[in-house]
């Protein structure tokens, strides 16, 4: 269970981590949100412009007495030896100084070393610098370890509740009159406001970079509280597919945090690792893997390169604009057909679909420029 708790207190700020441990299950099933603040509600008390606050909801071991256990924190924005800084935490009815807490996670990466790959701390880092202040999400997954979850950030200001990017997200919602709508309406939405921001002197890549993570945060079942609750969930479809949205956005948020290289290394092992489940291996969520990836990196890797993604997103018509078409791929493969069609990666047969995927994508004409 301490690893649990320590996991939580390391990696809840992160939006994209949870879309990574998301991005790693099925779809999401249904499940009461965590009840949000009152509309038009002061920010949270942890709400200095500087501070996030996250609220969890654990899932313990059945040979634990209680069922759930809950954790409240307070992290800064600001990283400090490659780590966030965490300001205040209450495990359960227990209140944990910042200081021992910051301990607490320093020990566990010297005694556990699935954590010394410091991508976890980096991905947390990013995500915290991206949050954007007046924004409350809610996620509600009742089949995972972390069962509720609810991160805001105040406002240094007397601005209303809630903030421009849960606008835009309710706007694209409630313009959806089903429960599926596609991604590109979504981005376009985001990108706009990332755009305006941009105008308006704010860091270009750290505005797209919270473009990818909200996306991400959408696909999985993550939404922003406005007005009296969190927005309508709709899910966000590319091609018209489910699968292919949840992938897209899901890579692109782990390459802007993490890079693209990390992302599609996770895309790609994740698809393995279906082969032993009910969906087998599918070279189109692979391909949405590959596209999302470049997507998350080409918004995020310079001002400049952040900039062209802003103007494309404004002029974007069509899913074709972000993701080529996927008609013919091999899809659903058990491990044993995977293997007698195409060997595993890196063998020719293997490498062959996956250099037709990465021609595809680099025809559409985003992906042509350099960063």
């Amino acid at each position: 269970m301490l690893r649990l708790i320590v996991g939580v207190l390391l990696l809840a700020p992160s939006l994209a981590v949870i879309a990574l441990v998301l991005f790693l299950d099925n779809t999401p099933r249904s499940g009461e949100p965590l009840r949000p603040a009152p509309a038009g509600s002061a920010a949270p008390a942890a709400g200095s412009a500087g501070t996030v606050n996250v609220q969890a909801t654990i899932e313990l071991p059945p040979q634990y007495p209680r069922r759930y256990l809950n954790v409240d924190l307070d992290a800064d924005r600001t990283v400090r030896d490659g780590l966030p800084v965490i300001r205040r935490v209450a495990v359960g009815d227990v209140d944990v100084s910042g200081w021992l807490a910051r301990g607490a996670v320093r020990w566990a990466f010297d005694e556990w070393l699935f954590l010394e790959n410091k991508h976890l701390a980096l991905a947390a880092a990013r995500a915290l610098e991206s949050y954007p202040e007046r924004l409350e999400v809610v996620c509600a997954r009742p089949t995972a370890p972390v069962e509720r979850l609810r991160i805001r950030a105040g406002s240094g200001g007397n601005r209303s509740w809630p903030g421009a990017w849960a606008e835009r997200v309710a706007g694209w919602a409630a313009a959806e009159p089903g429960s599926r709508a596609p991604v590109l309406g979504l981005l376009r939405s985001l990108m706009a406001e990332a755009a305006k921001r941009t105008a308006a002197g704010a860091d270009p890549v750290v505005e797209n970079r919270t473009v990818v993570l909200l996306a991400a945060a959408q696909a999985f079942g993550c939404t922003p509280v406005a007005g009296d609750g969190p927005v309508r969930r709709v899910r966000p479809v590319l091609h018209r597919r489910d699968d292919l949205g949840r992938h897209f956005v899901a890579s692109a948020a782990l390459a802007a945090l993490l890079g693209r290289d990390v992302s599609e290394s996770v895309g790609q092992n994740k698809e393995v690792s279906d082969t032993r489940g009910w969906s087998g291996f599918s070279f189109s969520d692979i391909a949405a893997n590959r596209a999302g990836a470049r997507f998350g990196d080409l918004a995020t890797a310079s001002a400049q390169s952040a900039r062209r993604v802003q103007e494309w997103m404004e002029r974007a018509a069509s899913d074709t604009d972000i993701m080529p078409e996927v008609h013919g791929l091999p899809d659903h493969l058990p491990e044993k057909e995977l293997k007698r069609r195409f060997g595993e990666p890196g063998e020719r047969a293997y490498e062959q679909v996956l250099e037709e995927i990465e021609a595809q994508i680099a025809d559409v004409p985003l992906y042509r420029v350099s960063k």
